[in-house]
């Protein structure tokens, strides 16, 4: 159980003593400064859980105080609603179009109802079946 708690709160990188990043590295400057600050803060709000979780009313104090903490944390930053379809085009690094052409096959021959294009692999030949002669019997 120890094992999967170490490794369940984790997945923010790992910075050291003296502030270095020690599983990535980020690019920009200001990501650095952000990513060390989230986690210190990750850590001391960890520690509170830690100290708080032996007494129902430490407990209590760090839940009112987590709650005082939101009203003012939404005035200082601006309400930022990401659309699922933007962090996606984020993701991918490109536009996802609105609407694509699909275009059919060109290579079949048919006008009427064209069947579906096998590969040389599933396709059966076809066995020569010897067609006897009838015979005129007298």
């Amino acid at each position: 159980m120890k094992r999967w708690e170490i490794k369940c709160k984790r997945s923010a990188p790992f910075f050291d003593e003296e502030g270095n990043v020690l599983d990535e590295k980020p690019k920009d400057p200001m990501e650095v400064a952000m990513r060390k600050k989230i986690s210190d803060s990750r850590n001391k709000f960890e520690d509170l859980i830690q100290m708080a979780k032996s007494s129902e009313q430490g407990m209590d104090f760090l839940y009112s105080s987590l709650s005082n903490l939101v009203e003012p944390l939404q005035q200082i930053t601006p309400a930022m609603r990401v659309d699922k379809h933007d962090e996606y085009e984020s993701f991918l690094g490109n536009e996802i179009p609105s609407e694509v052409d699909i275009h059919p096959p060109n290579d079949i021959r048919s006008k009427e109802r064209s069947k579906r294009i096998r590969k040389s692999k599933e396709k059966v030949k076809k066995k020569k079946v010897s067609k006897m002669q009838a015979s005129s019997g007298s």
